[in-house]
């Protein structure tokens, strides 16, 4: 990571988007490490998510759907509060 988003990464010179030669390392910050565990992280974050809404009743949803429940109402009332224990997981 740290030689991909150097100054001196071949990747960002041929896109034109490498920091100057002797500037700061962008990812010896806060934001360079916040980006890293994000990147690093994430397929924890989407198997605990996909594991969470695997496990939702599909009978709320379609009883909600054939109430005249909107798709956001849906998501909103039913699908996010049974989904926030994955959520919180990841």
């Amino acid at each position: 990571w740290v030689q991909m988003s150097g100054p001196s990464s071949p990747l960002l010179k041929a896109l034109h988007i490498a920091p100057p030669l002797g500037s700061p390392h962008p990812l010896y910050s806060v934001g360079g490490i916040a980006l890293l565990y994000g990147v690093q992280h994430a397929p924890l974050v989407y198997l605990a998510l996909r594991a969470g809404l695997m496990t939702l009743p599909r009978d709320g949803v379609e009883a909600a759907r054939l109430s005249g429940a909107s798709s956001l109402r849906v998501f909103r009332y039913i699908i996010l509060p049974l989904s926030l224990p994955g959520i919180i997981a990841g």
